[in-house]
């Protein structure tokens, strides 16, 4: 097949179908239309396939441009200041420099130092402003001046236990310490005094004394409902007849007692520590330590220091003067044999110990239990005066 060869036609090579002009007579793969029987011409318009490879060629040339054009507008932004306005656009804008402060000079009298130094009162300890525990040590200077011993004679022989000062002549000790006493003796170191005034209190073991005069120091008092267990605490008194003997230990619980919670320590009570302080890590009375478990050496126990705030009961007679023995032996026990008295006192004080040393027993079993099943029971829960246990609380 002939056709008129125009300049502006092409055919298309059968072999690698590219377009080839029509006055060339071989395509550039070799192939020649010699052999070709009816070429048809096509028109110079190219065919729709060949179109994306302009357009791809377009394509990469305008990204680097819009490229460079995000770049130069990057550069300018960051030239600019956030002080910048629309007028001063293109100027840097020199950053503030920070106020010096103003230093006004206040003329001093003639005569007088420029730096006075700053007087005692003036100067607070940081420990104090953050009241931060302090060492055993500094407890025991701070607090061993508001704490005594108390002796008291009876018609069976005499008794010793330990006191501590509440207020300015105001001393707290165990009722049992002084219960039945003709005569009472507080004492501390060389000095001694005789009470005024002995208050039982009616409710608690627990009992004022008022003496005139008394030099002894007030110990400070912080309150026992805010003590979490584990608290590090330290018991004063004088076990044995050892005069401000210092013991450590922790809350190890807080019971139920008496309608109010008695405070469970740790700390090593002996006979004798009847009526001592039991202390906080910031020398702070919480509690007058009052009976331990005979059995077991770290089950000891002491009365809030609330109780001890607000006794109320009678006032117990006793006999001015001091006839009983000048030295009550290592323990203030009974300088004779114990009376019937004495008997019923420690079996009662026996069957006690054993019924509070049931009770823990029993406590510690639920707190194994209630650890099981804590979780399913309580979930995100918390429950209010629990006293550490929520099983008590529920």
């Amino acid at each position: 097949m002939t056709a008129s060869v125009g300049t502006g036609q092409f055919w298309l090579c059968p072999k690698c179908r590219k377009h080839v002009p029509a006055r060339v007579a071989q395509c550039a793969c070799g192939f020649s239309r010699a052999g070709l029987v009816g070429v048809e011409l096509e028109s110079p318009t190219p065919r729709r396939e060949d179109a994306p490879n302009r357009r791809s060629l377009f394509t990469w040339l305008l990204l680097p441009a819009c490229a460079l054009l995000l770049y130069v507008s990057i550069a300018g932004w960051n030239r600019t200041t956030p002080s910048e306005t629309p007028g001063s656009r293109g100027f840097r804008v020199a950053p503030q420099q920070p106020a010096q402060p103003q230093l006004i000079l206040v003329p001093v009298p003639t005569g007088a130092s420029p730096n006075p130094p700053l007087s005692q009162k003036e100067i607070t300890p940081l420990v104090s402003l953050l009241g931060q525990p302090q060492d055993p040590s500094a407890i025991f200077q701070r607090v061993a001046p508001g704490v005594v011993i108390v002796s008291a004679a009876r018609q069976d022989g005499f008794t010793q236990g330990s006191g501590v000062v509440l207020a300015a002549g105001t001393i707290v000790t165990n009722r049992h310490v002084v219960q039945g006493a003709s005569q009472v003796r507080i004492s501390q170191g060389n000095q001694s005094w005789q009470p005024t005034t002995v208050r039982l209190d009616s409710r608690h073991d627990l009992a004022e004394l008022r003496v005139a005069g008394l030099p002894a120091s007030p110990v400070a008092v912080r309150s026992s409902r805010d003590l979490q267990i584990g608290e590090r605490v330290y018991a004063i008194g004088a076990p044995k007849g050892l005069e401000l003997t210092l013991s450590e230990g922790l809350v190890s619980s807080l019971r139920s007692y008496q309608g109010g919670t008695a405070i469970q320590t740790t700390a090593p009570l002996s006979h004798g520590s009847s009526g001592g302080g039991l202390f906080d890590a910031r020398g702070r009375l919480i509690g007058i330590t009052t009976f331990g478990i005979t059995d077991a050496e770290t089950l000891n126990f002491a009365l809030p220091v609330e109780w001890a705030s607000a006794i109320d009961g009678v006032a117990l007679g006793i006999t001015p003067g001091w006839v009983g023995n000048t030295s009550l032996g290592w323990g203030g026990e009974p300088a004779e044999e114990p009376t019937e008295v004495d008997r019923m006192r420690e079996a009662g004080t026996k069957a006690f110990e054993e019924a509070v040393a049931a009770l823990a027993r029993k406590a510690t079993a639920m707190d194994v239990t209630w650890r099981r099943y804590a979780d399913a029971c309580m979930g995100r829960y918390t429950v209010a005066y629990s006293f550490g246990r929520d099983w008590f609380g529920l």
